[in-house]
């Protein structure tokens, strides 16, 4: 089929330089529970963003255990963060 890929070519593209998509770890001095309600969306934002473009790699391209471990930390973020933006919305504005 002219314009795709073939099988062999999306394994070489695999194993290429191309960027794949990272997180990188939370601060120790930016805990969830010390950010605003602002900066919690935007980091859960960011987050699902990175995750988002993960899963299109992985479903394209295939995913390795290094990339799994991360797709798997970064959800675990995304619980995380997603848990105290709720109580955050939950507490009255001040």
């Amino acid at each position: 089929m002219d314009g795709l890929l073939e099988v062999e070519e999306l394994r070489d593209a695999r194993n290429s330089n191309v960027p794949q998509p990272q997180s990188p770890p939370i601060p120790e001095n930016a805990r969830p529970q010390e950010l605003s309600r602002n900066e919690l969306q935007q980091e859960l934002s960011r987050l699902m963003a990175e995750q988002i473009s993960s899963l299109e790699w992985q479903s394209f391209m295939g995913a390795e255990a290094t990339e799994l471990q991360r797709q798997e930390e970064r959800l675990n973020q995304i619980r995380e963060i997603s848990a105290e933006l709720i109580l955050a919305m939950r507490k009255p504005s001040q």
